[in-house]
């Protein structure tokens, strides 16, 4: 579990199913994700049962987010995966946030913290991260947590035109 000054980073677990149905199913929250909003709990299960694999044999992995406040009330998710990017495989950042609590500083604390607290790979000198060239408080987060912009990207794994953000660590 990591803490920062207001949120509780902690690693997923099937109790989280609902939260992240909650937040990835939310219209709103997917405006700039070419993936439409998670349809059923089940599918939620699907996906955070493929996130405990990876924590499990890559030892990283995503976190769901909470407020020190509430630590019952998960209002994010985000983490580290492994994702291909030009035909290789690259650490990748990403993170989403409930839209109640966007505005709040609360993305980029949790960059830092992240970034800050979480062992990768003896090997990996860096990670990007990937948003929608629209998506102007992702871009900002990006920017303020250190990353800098690669390039614009048309991708072909189903992520359609990305921003491309690094960060060396």
């Amino acid at each position: 579990m990591i803490r920062t000054e207001n949120l509780i980073i902690s690693k997923v677990s099937h109790r989280h199913a609902d939260a992240l149905f909650r937040i990835y199913g939310d219209v709103e929250n997917n405006a700039y994700n070419p993936s439409p909003p998670f349809s059923s709990i089940e599918h939620s299960q699907s996906v955070l049962n493929a996130w405990i694999e990876h924590w499990s044999v890559k030892g990283f992995g995503n976190h769901a987010v909470s407020m020190t406040s509430d630590k019952d009330c998960i209002i994010g998710f985000g983490g580290f995966s492994f994702k291909k990017f030009r035909g290789e495989e690259v650490i990748s950042l990403g993170y989403k946030f409930t839209p109640d609590v966007w505005g709040n500083g609360y993305a980029t604390e949790f960059v830092n913290g992240i970034i800050e607290h979480t062992v990768l790979p003896g090997n990996v000198i860096k990670v990007i991260a990937r948003t929608h060239p629209e998506n102007i408080a992702s871009i900002r987060v990006l920017e303020k947590t250190g990353f800098i912009y690669l390039e614009i990207y048309d991708d072909n794994d189903g992520m359609g035109l990305s921003s491309v953000f690094s960060r060396k660590i």
